[in-house]
């Protein structure tokens, strides 16, 4: 008995261990991490951590449980060293702050000192695997909030990169590059869509007290905010307010109180307001051993008879039609962005990435820089299309507007961005007043744009962009016009910022 009890028990660990789940945590006093005692410095002022709700709020409250990893190696020594940091830093970020408002108060004497800041940590065993999670939240609120993650092996006292964590657990050799992108595109699609779909509630309702209740539709907002939160991963990833100039040994993966495995990563924030930490499950199975296609552009490929995988072409482009800032222009334009919808992309529209320009000269309106229309459709199903405001140097280089600041490190947010497929809408006419880059969660693609000859209206790409204008063209011409349907609310869109009078 005692035997058949031991398989049943031995065959449901295992299973527990392949589904990625906590097979044993083992007792505190097993955890070869201890509190550190609170630094001299702050001696006056911080607290050891408890829940805030469970503490009187305060103008000056720290909260402060860093740890100290118990393991005789040089990689504990390394992370010790480097939790040493963030507790040197937060000492020294009060001091300089307590000494700003000090020198200020004689000319504010209305504002009292405030200063809040949170370091905490959770340790656990999970398969000889030690996983120490620090929650850091500096003064500035929640949008300084970042966690430190190291995972040790315990029987080598060594640090296990995200890689070696999930083939530890799993027992395979994966591909971690690509577990990464899927997980963080899922996750950031979701949060996108439940953004997306409460923009689009609100926007329904009647303001009673604006003048109009005339709003702009809610037309490609979740794959804007999936772009950005990627973006916003690639740019920051691996970088930490405290130390901005050094590579941590941090990690991405964690190990959930029930010995799953969790992801953190940045999502964007509506409008255009930042990002935030966050954390959702990590998923390492059921994934592709490579990129994924675009089934819009395998399909294509397919039709114009093209080993899609095998394919030079990083993306697809079809010119559809002009704009004149008239609304019957538009008409056979979405004509053909109809028909193309209907079929390759399940009825659905493009989200719209359009060129507008923003400034002073505008009076900080938005303005309509386009006249043509293309579709576009990326290779890959998790890259994303993006535009970049462009302008023209002293010896007629075209470089980015906003190039070697924090706008051009990320994404132009004016201009929109999309997955799938986008209608793009850019001006070609003597200099592009946008250009596209085909990118993702590890890189930013090479600035393009499309352009005609000038001759026989024929367009000129790059080599590895393939001209599908013949193809959209006869699928349009195929269709019954009664049958196809106008998206009014994406014209809508289109001409929401076209100039005035």
């Amino acid at each position: 008995m005692k035997n058949k009890l031991f398989s049943v028990l031995l065959g449901l660990t295992m299973l527990l261990v392949l589904l990625g789940s906590v097979a044993y945590v083992e007792a505190e006093a097993d955890i070869p991490v201890a509190a550190k005692p609170l630094p001299a410095e702050l001696a006056d002022v911080a607290e050891p951590y408890v829940d805030p709700s469970h503490v009187d709020w305060k103008d000056v409250q720290i909260l402060l449980s860093l740890p100290e990893i118990q393991i005789n190696s040089a990689d504990a020594d390394a992370v010790n060293n480097e939790i040493a940091e963030l507790e040197q830093w937060i000492v020294e970020d009060y001091q300089m702050t307590y000494a700003t408002w000090e020198a200020d108060r004689a000319n504010f004497p209305e504002y009292d000192f405030y200063y809040n800041t949170i370091a905490y940590y959770t340790a656990r065993v999970v398969q000889d695997i030690l996983s120490v999670e620090i929650k850091f939240m500096g003064n500035l609120g929640q949008e300084s909030e970042e966690s430190l993650i190291y995972n040790f092996d315990l029987t080598s006292g060594s640090l296990l990169s995200d890689e070696a964590l999930v083939n530890r657990l799993t027992g395979q050799n994966l591909n971690f590059d690509l577990l990464w992108e899927e997980n963080v595109v899922r996750e950031a699609k979701t949060m996108a869509s439940i953004v997306e779909a409460w923009a689009q509630a609100y926007a329904t309702q009647e303001d009673p007290y604006a003048d109009t209740n005339q709003q702009k539709p809610i037309i490609g907002y979740a794959d804007q905010l999936t772009a950005q939160s990627l973006a916003m991963s690639r740019a920051i990833r691996g970088k930490f307010s405290f130390n901005e100039e050094k590579e941590l040994t941090s990690s991405v993966l964690s190990l959930a109180s029930n010995g799953s495995l969790k992801m953190h990563y940045v999502q964007a924030t509506p409008a255009g307001g930042g990002y935030y930490y966050t954390e959702a499950p990590f998923y390492p199975y059921a994934y592709p051993t490579e990129r994924e296609l675009n089934p819009i552009y395998a399909e294509i490929m397919e039709e114009l008879g093209l080993d899609a995988k095998a394919s030079p072409y990083n993306g697809l482009l079809a010119f559809v039609g002009a704009d004149t800032g008239e609304a019957a222009a538009l008409e056979p334009v979405l004509s053909r962005v109809s028909a193309f919808s209907a079929r390759w992309n399940g009825y659905n529209s493009p989200s719209p990435v359009l060129s507008i320009t923003i400034g002073e000269e505008t009076n900080w309106q938005e303005v309509s820089t386009f006249s043509e229309f293309y579709l576009v459709v990326p290779k890959y199903q998790n890259d994303f299309i993006e535009m970049t405001e462009v302008e023209l140097t002293d010896d007629g280089q075209l470089v980015a507007k906003n190039e070697g600041t924090i706008y051009e490190t990320f994404i132009d947010f004016w201009s929109g961005q999309a997955m799938g497929v986008g209608l793009i809408g850019i001006s070609t006419e003597t200099m592009p007043t946008g250009v596209l880059h085909f990118s993702n969660i590890y890189e930013r693609g090479e600035m393009w744009y499309p352009s005609f000859s000038g001759k026989d209206g024929s367009l000129i790409l790059p080599e590895d962009i393939l001209d599908i204008t013949d193809l959209v063209e006869n699928n349009f011409q195929s269709f019954d016009r009664e049958s196809l349907y106008i998206d009014e609310d994406l014209a809508t869109y289109i001409s929401w910022n076209w100039p005035k009078g």
